[in-house]
């Protein structure tokens, strides 16, 4: 419910409920789920138009889970349930805005990460912002093999 009131666009006119440069809305929500009621340990993919959560096929393999992708101090990989990574393409973005691109993207990132953590907050669901994380593993986990999906943000569920 959450990933649906924080990133799905409204039915009446198909908007998103975050800014993205020229429409380009080219950050994926991915989830690496460790202990989630009702999902088996894994990696999703949220689909924004479709309001879908699948398993993400083709992900690499990261031995160890969390504790392999996140890069913090603060938090304690066996007492987290998941991660919500965000992705970038800069493909997209740089195609359209060069290396302002960039600045884009996590521009986006940073609303999609702003509205999952309210719409969890509404739902009593505890979350914490990282950017933490470890960016070659999770490029590894997300996207092996394509350089210019970038990992730009995440948002841990302890």
């Amino acid at each position: 419910r959450a990933l649906a009131a924080a990133l799905a666009p409204d039915p009446a006119t198909g908007r998103r409920p975050y800014p993205s440069a020229g429409g380009c809305y080219a950050v994926s929500v991915h989830i690496l789920v460790q202990d989630v009621e009702d999902l088996a340990p894994g990696v999703y993919t949220w689909d924004s138009p479709t309001g879908a959560l699948a398993v993400r096929e083709g992900a690499g393999a990261v031995d160890g889970g969390v504790a392999e992708v996140l890069r913090t101090t603060v938090i304690r990989p066996a007492e987290v349930q998941a991660v919500l990574l965000l992705t970038a393409d800069m493909e997209v973005y740089g195609a359209r805005y060069g290396e302002r691109g960039y600045r884009y993207a996590l521009l986006e990132a940073g609303h999609i990460g702003q509205n999952l953590t309210l719409a969890l907050h509404l739902l009593d669901v505890a979350s914490c912002p990282v950017g933490g994380f470890h960016d070659d593993r999770v490029s590894l986990l997300l996207h092996p093999g394509q350089p210019l999906r970038l990992p730009v943000y995440g948002v841990v569920l302890p």
